[in-house]
């Protein structure tokens, strides 16, 4: 499992960051806000680019919540879209490819669907192909997709039609509809349930049969390969609590980054500008503050100053690969677009994908790790630094000209 999931993300990784560094900036539209709208009498006539928050909404046009995007226009080229939470019942020519917290579409793509989101709703027609990543995904009575669907996440549920082939990586899944390929599968349950047709063959991967309806048509064959049961349920938390952790990093950098514009841009610049500075002191402060803080618990004086510090630490150590992705996306993005402004936001969900991805590999996964905190906290600390000398000079009152000159 974790290796599917390792294929299917860098597969993701691979298609969000060339569809986003590869055009020219005079074919691009690009949006940054809380909160983006595209009505239904709109038309954008190139490829459209959003970053937006809106996490934890209701989806709905009709939903006055500030934040989140709202795309019920039309988009003649592709369209990328990073954020909280989107609703969808728009139309789009070309591809759409999406990271996200929510997702909730309705409408039509006539090209492929790439979607990484904790939670998928899609009722929509799919001209060609669709990749979805996600905790929970359901595939809506009304969705179609032309070819090929390639799912990963803990439960799925099939209802709509698909083209081609399915490839089904999660805990439990629910088939309903109709496809007119092969099924491949790696889960813990199967069920398939009446009036579902499958036209080729269904092969199957998992430690228990597959549930099926009477009423259910196979016209190929089913073929089960039976797995031993704790070691992929072992392997299924794993990745489940990957996605939990890039969707809370995600998150917190997404609503951290507007917040804390000014400190978070010089502690970029910190990163950039000396970084082995900042992996200097980002290991000094990593194994120095517990030293600290348990020396300070020793004295009943000390005991409120080393739990401000202990919450500072946990919460540094939390941040401070935000930080580092936001970095690392620039130096990408600037590689492939010289001498263009990069948008901060959108630099953070590139270098957080990959390093995400990153983590994950064997042998080299945890150094990877170890090095993201350690210029993240070391970039923190000088950055804050650098913000207290900003406003120290700011509160100095300007220097008394001489009264003899």
């Amino acid at each position: 499992m974790r290796a599917r999931f390792l294929q299917v993300s860098i597969g993701i990784c691979i298609v969000l960051c060339g569809l986003l560094l590869t055009q020219t900036a005079q074919a691009l539209q690009f949006h940054a806000d809380d909160r983006y709208t595209l009505i239904p009498s709109d038309t954008v006539r190139d490829d459209l680019y959003v970053t937006c928050g809106g996490v934890g909404l209701k989806f709905g046009s009709e939903d006055s919540s500030p934040g989140g995007a709202y795309i019920d226009g039309t988009v003649l080229g592709d369209m990328c879209l990073a954020g909280g939470s989107y609703h969808f019942t728009g139309e789009i020519l070309g591809n759409f490819n999406t990271a996200s917290q929510r997702a909730n579409l309705r409408g039509k793509i006539h090209n492929s669907v790439r979607i990484a989101a904790q939670m998928v709703s899609l009722d929509a027609e799919i001209g060609k192909d669709a990749m979805i990543f996600a905790s929970e995904i359901e595939l809506g009575s009304s969705s179609s997709v032309g070819r090929d669907v390639s799912l990963m996440g803990n439960e799925v549920s099939i209802n709509g039609d698909i083209g081609r082939d399915v490839y089904i990586f999660c805990d439990q899944v629910i088939i309903s509809g109709n496809i007119g390929g092969d099924v491949k599968i790696e889960a813990q349950s199967v069920t398939i349930v009446g009036p579902a047709e499958i036209q080729g063959d269904i092969k199957y991967k998992g430690p228990r049969e597959i549930k099926m309806d009477d009423d259910v048509i196979v016209h190929g064959e089913v073929d089960w390969d039976k797995t031993e049961k704790t070691k992929k349920e072992d392997e299924g938390s794993d990745i489940g609590l990957d996605i939990v952790l890039f969707f809370c990093s995600l998150t917190t950098g997404l609503i951290l980054i507007p917040i804390f514009r000014q400190h978070t841009e010089l502690t970029v610049q910190q990163i950039q500008i000396n970084p082995l500075a900042s992996l200097g002191i980002g290991f000094v402060f990593l194994f120095a503050a517990p030293f600290a803080i348990l020396l300070l618990m020793f004295t009943i004086i000390g005991i409120p100053a080393a739990l401000i510090l202990l919450f500072a630490y946990t919460v540094f150590f939390y941040i401070a690969k935000i930080y580092t992705s936001i970095v690392l996306g620039e130096l990408i993005i600037k590689a492939f677009r010289k001498n263009t402004p990069v948008r901060m936001g959108l630099a953070f969900v590139i270098g957080l994908i990959i390093l995400s991805l990153l983590f994950n590999a064997p042998y080299i996964g945890w150094i990877v790790y170890v090095l993201t905190i350690f210029f993240g906290l070391g970039g923190l600390l000088r950055g804050m630094n650098q913000c207290r000398r900003k406003i120290k000079s700011a509160d100095s009152p300007p220097p008394q000209e001489d009264a003899l000159a």
